[in-house]
């Protein structure tokens, strides 16, 4: 599947088909729990943001303080601000 950006320099994408099902956020990874990622977000640079591993894949960053890409359902992207 390819993915579009939203806007640009919104660090947000979606499916190129339209389908909202799952958003892929640019994200600083900050700390790696067992079950949870700490992240900041876009425009959120100081507000720690806890991710459920069971729900997001995180790419691109594998150390704390790394920048990644997270994708995660839509509706937990919008729960957790990150759209």
């Amino acid at each position: 599947m390819t993915r579009g950006f939203l806007s640009e320099g919104s660090g947000r994408s979606r499916d190129s088909e339209g389908d909202e099902g799952s958003v892929t956020v640019d994200v600083i990874l900050k700390r790696n729990m067992d079950l949870s990622w700490g992240v900041y977000g876009p425009g959120r640079p100081r507000e720690m943001i806890w991710l459920p591993k069971s729900l997001v894949a995180l790419t691109g960053g594998e150390q704390p303080k790394c920048e990644a890409k997270a994708t995660m359902p839509a509706w937990l992207a919008l729960k957790k601000g990150l759209t």
